[in-house]
């Protein structure tokens, strides 16, 4: 038996696929960016139990974005699924 794969529209995805270029991607950098100086902050500090927790919290940012990308239907949903609700 073949696999059969769901053909979806293109234009059923084009707006959750707009919507994730114009929303989630700028957010998702911004955060990131703010994890990056949180990050070398915590690092000059010497706050090592600091600078662990958020190198969780940017791993997880990233792994979202990442399943969006994947699936852009998702949407928001995929970061409240997550607790991580921003």
């Amino acid at each position: 038996m073949a696999h059969e794969t769901e053909k979806l529209p293109l234009r059923r995805l084009e707006q959750p696929i707009q919507k994730f270029i114009k929303v989630a991607i700028p957010t998702d950098l911004e955060r990131l960016q703010k994890h990056q100086m949180n990050i070398e902050k915590f690092q000059r500090g010497q706050q090592w139990d600091r600078l662990h927790q958020e190198h969780v919290n940017a791993s997880r940012t990233v792994q979202v974005s990442a399943l969006e990308a994947a699936h852009p239907a998702l949407g928001s949903a995929g970061r409240h699924s997550h607790g991580l609700a921003y």
